[in-house]
């Protein structure tokens, strides 16, 4: 299934370069009070806002990017697919020492001080 992602995101990049258009996958999507917590099934998702709150990043893949203030993460693995728990290197915001941890599905954490989130691994087991 993520194999077949993976195809899906790779058609869609190639079919909007040749055609001029963007991507707005990686953009911050604001969420509400009543949305709380809200993830679509297979992402990782963080937020900006403590307890689920916030601007919202989703990841369902793999990634090096760089996610900035993040006080909440919730992970929305698919337990169908083999790779479902998310590994997560971070550190506190403003400092370099850098972290590993591991979300099983369903399982999220909230808190303060903020991190920066450098890297995204879908795994099997934490």
């Amino acid at each position: 299934m993520r194999t077949m992602k993976m195809a899906l995101v790779g058609l869609s990049s190639a079919a909007l370069l040749v055609t001029g258009g963007t991507m707005a996958s990686g953009a911050p999507q604001s969420v509400d009070a009543k949305a709380a917590w809200s993830c679509t099934k297979g992402a990782v998702c963080f937020y900006k806002g403590t307890n689920g709150t916030g601007t919202r990043y989703q990841r369902f893949v793999n990634t090096n990017n760089n996610y900035y203030s993040i006080n909440s993460i919730r992970n929305n693995g698919d337990t169908s697919e083999r790779l479902d728990h998310v590994k997560f290197k971070w550190n506190y915001t403003g400092q370099s020492t850098s972290h590993w941890s591991c979300l099983k599905p369903g399982k999220r954490t909230s808190g303060t001080p903020s991190i920066t989130i450098d890297a995204v691994r879908w795994v099997a087991s934490c």
